[in-house]
């Protein structure tokens, strides 16, 4: 009997050895059929995304019009409330991003033909203040006399050219994009419009498969996600109006050439935490360069100042612990986000890692809090005993 059980496990440690290997001799094809599965699931994942992204405002929205149900009959029905709560927060969104590349677009236009329109008159500005502070740049004047311009000049015009050549040859893959796109708003509509049914069958197919215990606490992961997400999506979008007006009012008093598209885009990219707001100032910079190179060190100063009392005083208050989430954690998050799934998905892995890192804190501490208890109570056991030995000796 023993033989054999040895045998078993020889069997068993050849088929773990002889499975390890061939793992690690076809890694990279393995990885490669990995990122080739997912991203043929790439527009299903999106969808989701998306469903959750929209099922925020269409939540609120569901909620007012079953207030407004007691005096309009239709809106009783929870798909009818659904069907419309749905067909307004597609519409805000769309005018939204029309608005933004309304207010974008033509700003951007008029700051590059402004560039080459002031080009000279750029140059002589900034050689006018060179000249002026000429004894202090001595070693930037040796530097820019090592400069082989030549060389520059003609990197320059091959970066351009396969600039030009990536833009055509990318046009097939902007199609896809677009197709895939598409295909994600569709999965998400049907996502959401029949939302209800479809997490009572997960429910039970949990149930079914894994049991009551585990069914309930998958339930109560998706429920703290969607809090989470929900008061984290709320909260960045009234930061991001609040930092929006706070950054025009400023830049319009101080004079900035494109207060409002630099406060819309600084908006925008606050939905991504720390990077998106070092990408809007150098933006920013770029497009004030572009019109009046004196005021950009200015205007670094002065967007700097308003993000910082907008971070310490205004955010707080208003998204305070709504994710909870370390900057480490959270800068990994907007990193594997983006990696994986691009802008929404780094908007997407913030409050999803801000979850898992409260449930794994929590782990922790019910852990550390129940091994406590053990050791607390170990050492009134062990006197319990030696009490009711000493008492026996004593009779």
């Amino acid at each position: 009997m023993e033989k054999r059980e040895k045998n078993k496990n020889i069997i068993v440690f050849g088929i773990v050895m002889a499975i390890s290997l061939s793992v690690a001799l076809n890694i990279g094809n393995i990885f490669g059929g990995i990122g080739t599965f997912f991203k043929i699931l790439n527009p299903i994942i999106l969808g989701c995304m998306l469903a959750v992204i929209f099922n925020v405002p269409m939540e609120a929205l569901s909620r007012q019009l079953e207030k407004l149900s007691k005096k309009v009959k239709f809106l009783k029905k929870e798909k009818a409330r659904n069907g419309i709560s749905l067909v307004v927060t597609i519409v805000i969104v769309v005018l939204v991003f029309a608005v933004i590349m309304w207010s974008i677009i033509p700003d951007l236009i008029e700051s590059i033909t402004g560039f080459i329109k002031n080009f000279d008159n750029n140059v002589n500005v900034v050689t006018d203040i060179l000249d002026k502070y000429d004894e202090h740049l001595t070693f930037i004047n040796d530097y820019v006399e090592k400069i082989d311009w030549n060389s520059i000049l003609k990197k320059s015009g091959e970066v351009a050219g396969a600039f030009f050549q990536s833009i055509f040859t990318g046009i097939p893959q902007i199609g896809s994009s677009l197709f895939n796109l598409s295909i994600s708003v569709i999965i998400a509509v049907y996502v959401l419009m029949d939302k209800r049914r479809l997490l009572s069958q997960t429910e039970r197919l949990l149930e079914a498969v894994f049991g009551k215990k585990v069914s309930s606490k998958v339930t109560g992961v998706t429920n703290l996600f969607a809090q989470t997400y929900a008061s984290f999506l709320t909260g960045q979008c009234v930061e991001a109006c609040i930092l929006a007006v706070l950054m025009f009012i400023t830049l319009s008093i101080c004079r900035m050439p494109y207060a409002g598209l630099i406060s819309i885009m600084a908006a925008v990219f606050q939905f991504v935490p720390y990077i998106g707001t070092f990408l809007a100032c150098v933006v920013g910079a770029f497009l004030v360069l572009f019109t009046n190179p004196v005021l950009t060190i200015w205007f670094v100063i002065v967007f700097q100042i308003v993000q910082f009392i907008e971070g310490q005083f205004i955010y707080p208050r208003v998204v305070g612990s709504s994710v909870g989430l370390p900057a480490l954690f959270t800068l990994m998050a907007v990193f594997l986000g983006g990696k994986f799934f691009g802008l929404l998905g780094m908007i997407f892995f913030i409050p999803l890692t801000s979850v898992i890192y409260q449930l794994l804190r929590d782990m922790v501490n019910n852990r550390l809090s129940s091994d406590k208890a053990g050791n607390d109570t170990t050492p009134e056991t062990g006197n319990a005993d030696t009490l009711k030995a000493d008492s026996g000796s004593a009779e």
